[in-house]
C-alpha cells in the first residue's frame, strides 16, 4: 500500500500479478491495474447468484424482482457475435434461444440477412410468438432514410384485424393501397344455376325495361351511391353478374 493506489494480489513477490486493484482516482480493477472505469474486469465471468444489477438512479419499485434495472438503455457492441442472445432449457431439454444481432455480412446470422441487417432469430422446436399482453396494438414502422419520420405501415390490432396502410383497420385484412396477387379465393354459397332451372321465372322484358326506366340500372344490381359508399363486395357482385348473364 502506498499513497496512490492499493493493490492486493497473491504473489508478494510479483507485483504485478495483482488480483484486486484500486487506483487513486477510485477506479476499481480485478485483474487490471489500470482501471479506466469505476469497476474494470479484465478476465473471467462476472456472476450474481441472486439478488439484482442496479444501473443508475432506477426509480420504479425496486421490489419488483428483475434482474437488471437501469435508468439508462443498456448497450451492446459486438461486431462477431449477436448482440443479444436469451437461452433457456436444461440437460434434458431441448435447448431453445431468441438472438438479436447485426448482420455484418450477406447471410450472417440468417440465411435472408444482407450486410447491414438487423436480425431477430428464434432457434427453437416451437413457434417464435410475438405478442402484446397489454391490450394493446402491435406496429410496425419503417422510413425512407435517418432524416425522415418514421410512418406506421402494419398494425395488428388488439382484436385481431391487420391493417396494411392502414392504422386502424376495421376488418381482419385491410389494405389501404394496391392488392397484388395471383389469385382470390371467395367462399359462396347460391350461386345461380338456378336460373336455368324449369321453375325460374323470368321477366319478361317489356317489364324488364320499365324497371331500368325507373331505376336507372338493372334489378337486383346495387345502385351507383350504394357502391361508392359502400364498396363492392367481390363474392355477392359477381354471383349477381352470373345471374344476369344467365338470364
Amino acid at each position: 500500500m502506498n499513497e496512490n493506489f492499493l493493490n492486493f494480489t497473491s504473489n508478494a513477490k510479483d507485483a504485478n500479478s495483482s488480483k484486486l486493484f484500486i487506483s487513486n482516482n477510485g477506479n476499481i480493477g480485478v485483474g487490471s491495474m489500470n482501471p479506466q472505469y469505476r469497476l474494470q474486469v479484465a478476465d473471467g465471468a462476472v456472476a450474481i447468484d441472486s439478488g439484482r444489477l442496479t444501473i443508475g438512479s432506477y426509480l420504479n419499485d425496486l421490489d419488483f424482482d428483475w434482474g437488471i434495472t437501469s435508468s439508462k438503455p443498456i448497450i451492446v457492441n459486438n461486431n462477431i457475435y449477436p448482440l443479444v442472445q436469451v437461452t433457456g432449457g436444461d440437460n434434458n431439454t431441448f435447448h431453445t434461444s431468441i438472438q438479436m444481432a447485426v448482420a455484418m455480412g450477406d447471410y450472417y446470422f440468417s440465411n435472408n440477412s444482407k450486410k447491414g441487417d438487423a436480425v431477430i432469430k428464434a432457434i427453437s422446436a416451437g413457434n417464435f410468438i410475438m405478442t402484446n399482453e397489454g391490450g394493446g396494438d402491435i406496429k410496425f414502422a419503417t422510413k425512407q432514410n435517418f432524416n425522415a419520420t418514421a410512418k406506421i405501415q402494419m398494425t395488428i390490432n388488439n382484436l385481431g384485424n391487420v391493417g396494411i396502410g392502414a392504422e386502424t383497420p376495421d376488418a381482419k385484412f385491410a389494405v389501404n393501397g394496391l392488392f397484388h396477387t395471383k389469385e382470390v379465393r371467395v367462399d359462396l354459397m347460391g350461386w345461380p344455376d338456378y336460373v336455368f332451372k324449369p321453375t325460374f321465372q323470368l321477366t319478361p322484358l317489356p317489364e324488364l325495361e320499365k324497371q331500368i326506366e325507373v331505376l336507372g340500372h338493372l334489378p337486383d344490381v346495387p345502385d351507383a351511391i350504394t357502391m361508392e359508399t359502400n364498396g363492392l363486395m367481390v363474392g355477392e357482385m359477381n354471383k349477381i353478374l352470373i345471374k344476369k348473364i344467365e338470364e
